[in-house]
């Protein structure tokens, strides 16, 4: 009889160390669980923090490029417009006709 209860104490310590490590293994499961958890939401701040950013450098970026448009467009018109300016001054001096005016001066 001594044996049987022997026995049953013995099967129900191994038990009980059994359901004591299973606990053990639970409760570091739940702590990689919730220090992954932790990790995640850090890194979805983080996340969300850099596509503000990108979209600010997109957003400034496209204002670089359009004003940085307008300043070429202004410039090939200055240029166009001088250049049509000086051209017709060339073209509408009559070289002729000044020389025949300095010649009946003289």
């Amino acid at each position: 009889m001594l044996n049987i209860l022997t026995t049953i104490v013995r099967k129900e310590l191994s038990i009980k160390q059994q359901f004591e490590n299973q606990q053990i293994k639970f409760e570091e499961k739940e702590k990689i669980i919730s220090q992954f958890e932790e990790l995640k939401e850090s890194v979805d701040k983080h996340l969300e923090g850099i596509d503000k950013k990108i979209q600010e450098i997109l957003k400034q970026a496209n204002y670089i490029d359009n004003a940085s448009t307008k300043i070429k467009e202004q410039a090939n018109s200055i240029i166009d417009n001088d250049k049509r300016i000086i051209e017709n001054k060339i073209n509408g001096f009559n070289i002729h006709a000044k020389i025949k005016k300095i010649e009946n001066l003289e």
